[in-house]
């Protein structure tokens, strides 16, 4: 028996019917690799004591610069700044 002869004018025809079953395959699955991988970058992380030290650092230089500035005021009979 002789197999069947192949031509290559036959491959359009046969192409719609290849894609037609990779569709029917893969098509219920969304293929967005960035959907099911988070490719978002860490966040640095804080200590929360140690801002907290600087904040109140800031505080603290504040309230002395707010007492000299109002030292200031006083010496040109000027109204003090509100702390």
């Amino acid at each position: 028996m002789n197999p069947p002869k192949f031509n290559y004018q036959d491959l359009p025809a046969l192409e719609p019917k290849a894609e037609a079953s990779c569709r029917g395959i893969l098509g219920n699955f969304n293929l967005n690799i960035s959907r099911y991988i988070s490719t978002a970058v860490g966040e640095k992380e804080i200590s929360l004591a140690t801002t907290h030290d600087e904040l109140v650092e800031i505080g603290n230089a504040i309230q002395t610069a707010t007492a000299k500035h109002n030292k200031f005021l006083k010496e040109l009979g000027l109204p003090p700044m509100p702390k």
